[in-house]
């Protein structure tokens, strides 16, 4: 068995049956690229062939009593593939729509701890013959980034190659007894009040004394510049990052845009890809937020999770990310003045990240144990109350994959989409990949909320051309 680490920890203590931590991956595969017929079957054998190459797939979770110390990954030892992959047929007429509701009614439900959390389907009758797989995983296995490098293992970069079948020297584990994983405990316990010495030195160090103490500041002083990140707890309140009482039903809305499009914008502005994606958010947000007579004087307050791999370490398949906090400038009418302050924003909130040397995210979490954030996160579910303030309005994720076609069993991937966790007190969640020359974006909301998911994903595709006019404009003078 292997303990999970500090950020793996997290995702595991602050799930509830309510709220569950888990995301997906949407790829919609072509199978005429194939030289051979691609069925459930052939895909589900595929699947079982590469577990070697993917080790969470074959890990369930072992919880240690009381929640003394993070929990541990064991081999299954009745680890069986048919209880994970199974089939499904798309609604007809088999479009975009459909396939965006069956992944939302199929995201819902939490995961099963008796075995590891993972499922996949195998949609059938899309539009056109084409196909969909489906992967639903905890996101205590991996991170954006990581889950991607797993999925790799399943893609060739050629309808013809095969893929490398790895070695298979897996073995099961024993599962503990309660007092086993007590005694295991120990040596945790007796190094946690160091390691929490160390973590409030450096999350000291990452914050500063100013946003921790902004926490408990009511109002904002004349003098005081114009803010570019935001706190937890100190958002705007608007509907679609209200805290919803009732069990998590997620809508889902996606669309793909150009590259080419965000890369005129991105060289004429002299900013980054993530900057102008954040500007498409921040425009459909004001968008949806004016339709509804919601738009709030200040800006909105976003998290923007970014890698920590580094480029010369060894892959990873665990959490390995930290947060940004940027405030989005809902607030501003204009999207080139928008753009210029996201993109100020973003690169002062990185270089502080840079500048502490330390992941705060680890070493908030590494202050107390799991079962004391279990304790909390069952306590606030049981009594939502209406006034509890949202955490932050939104999130907003971003992973580059390759720019060349990937193929899966001979079947190009097509389209790439994320659905994305729903967490307590955090709003919609809009995860952008870019695959092939094109940026697919999908937004993942809770339904109570923003039923219409779709309305905010057309309306990044309207500010891009917004911003792509503002682009060809000043590039004509």
């Amino acid at each position: 068995m292997r303990s999970l680490s500090t950020l793996d920890t997290l995702f595991v203590s602050l799930d509830t049956a309510r709220w569950p931590l888990h995301g997906g991956g949407v790829l919609v595969l072509d199978p005429k690229t194939s030289p051979n017929p691609v069925t459930f079957d052939v895909v589900k054998q595929h699947l079982q062939s590469q577990l070697p190459a993917m080790p969470p797939l074959r890990r369930r979770l072992i919880r240690t009593p009381f929640g003394l110390t993070e929990p541990a990954w064991a081999e299954d030892p009745d680890f069986n593939i048919d209880r994970h992959v199974h089939r499904i047929a798309v609604p007809p007429p088999g479009g975009a729509a459909e396939l965006r509701e069956l992944v939302a009614q199929l995201g819902d439900p939490p995961l099963d701890e008796t075995r590891p959390l993972w499922d996949a389907w195998f949609i059938e009758r899309l539009k056109h013959g084409r196909i969909a797989l489906f992967i639903k995983m905890h996101h205590a296995y991996v991170d954006g980034m990581g889950g991607l490098d797993m999925l790799s293992h399943l893609m060739t970069t050629s309808p013809d190659i095969p893929n490398e079948i790895p070695a298979d020297h897996w073995k099961p584990d024993r599962i503990p007894t309660g007092a086993e994983l007590l005694l295991r405990a120990v040596p945790n316990l007796v190094t946690r009040p160091l390691r929490a010495a160390r973590a409030g030195t450096g999350l000291a160090r990452a914050v500063g004394p100013g946003p921790l103490l902004s926490l408990f500041r009511r109002g904002k002083k004349p003098d005081q510049p114009a803010k570019t990140t935001g706190m937890p707890f100190s958002c705007p309140h608007v509907s679609l990052s209200e805290v919803s009482p009732g069990q998590i039903r997620r809508a889902m809305g996606w669309i793909e845009a150009s590259m080419d499009d965000i890369a005129t914008v991105r060289d004429e502005f002299g900013v980054k890809f993530n900057d102008v994606a954040l500007a498409m958010v921040t425009g459909s947000l004001r968008n949806y937020l004016l339709e509804r007579a919601e738009l709030p004087d200040e800006p909105l307050t976003a998290v923007n999770p970014v890698n920590m791999r580094h480029e010369t370490a060894e892959r990873a398949v665990e959490n390995r990310f930290s947060l940004l906090t940027p405030l989005l400038p809902t607030h501003i009418p204009d999207p080139v003045e928008r753009l210029e302050h996201i993109s100020t924003a973003m690169g002062k909130a990185k270089s502080g990240l840079q500048h502490a040397g330390t992941n705060p995210v680890e070493n908030l979490f590494d202050l107390v144990t799991p079962g004391t954030l279990e304790l909390v996160m069952h306590a606030l579910t049981r009594n939502l109350v209406p006034e509890l303030p949202p955490v932050f309005n939104l999130c907003v994720t971003n992973i580059a994959t390759s720019t060349e076609p990937r193929f899966i069993c001979g079947a190009r991937i097509d389209e790439f989409y994320i659905m994305m966790m729903q967490a307590l007190g955090i709003g919609p969640v809009c995860a952008v990949i870019t695959y092939m020359g094109k940026a697919f974006f999908s937004f993942t909301t809770n339904r109570d909320l923003v039923p219409d998911a779709q309305r905010l994903a057309d309306g990044l595709l309207e500010e891009l051309e917004t911003l792509r006019k503002a682009a060809a404009e000043r590039g004509s003078h």
